[in-house]
């Protein structure tokens, strides 16, 4: 990853596509969702998820929201559309 962008390395953790396939989500270590384009790989937006390791995504089968787990053992559904946190879980 820091090849393409020219930046230094990051931890990424997990990636998922939306389900029209045209982003992908990238977990990374400072408990951000990166969302890149495809198939240039320009960052669209960071979301800042979690104050620890974003370690897990996965969409649902509609593509309207998807979910995210952090290292200290958060979940939090985002609405796609929007790209906002619309309820989170916690232990």
């Amino acid at each position: 990853m820091s090849e393409v962008t020219g930046q230094r390395p990051i931890e990424v953790n997990e990636i998922s596509w939306n389900n029209d396939g045209d982003l992908f989500f990238l977990t990374i270590g400072q408990g951000s969702i990166n969302i890149l384009s495809y198939t240039d790989l320009k960052l669209q937006h960071t979301l800042n998820a979690f104050p620890a390791n974003c370690i897990c995504i996965e969409f649902d089968p509609k593509g309207k929201y998807y979910a995210t787990g952090s290292a200290d053992a958060l979940i939090n559904i985002w609405d796609v559309a929007e790209l906002a946190c619309i309820r989170s879980f916690s232990k």
